[in-house]
């Protein structure tokens, strides 16, 4: 099963390098790619995410929900894991996540406004 953490970013290169070494630290049991979906920074959010070997898709959205998709839309993996730019993913998350994804275990979230 290959993993696709996909990021969605805006200026985030103070916190991007450290989200980057979690994700390689914490998946490197698995088969993986990182995706940085660069939305619009004028930082240098893409260099440094690219420079730790993500792959860095450049867009012009402004809305997390459409950069996101941006993402995804040029993920190779068999399961998708969306990361905040200023996540610090641990092993334990991921190794829990790929395995009850292994049993068949199905979950989902929704966020709405009161």
């Amino acid at each position: 099963m290959k993993l696709s953490f996909i990021i969605p970013a805006w200026n985030e290169e103070a916190l991007i390098s450290a989200t980057i070494a979690s994700l390689h630290s914490s998946a490197s049991a698995f088969e993986y790619e990182i995706i940085v979906a660069n939305d619009a920074s004028d930082d240098r959010t893409a260099e440094i995410a690219d420079a730790q070997g993500a792959i860095v898709v450049h867009c012009d959205n402004r809305q997390i929900g459409p950069t996101r998709n941006d993402g995804a839309n040029v993920a190779s993996g068999d399961v998708f894991i969306f990361v905040d730019a200023d996540t610090i993913v641990q092993k334990e998350v991921v190794h829990e996540t790929v395995k009850a994804i292994e049993s068949g275990a199905v979950a989902g979230g929704e966020f709405s406004k009161v």
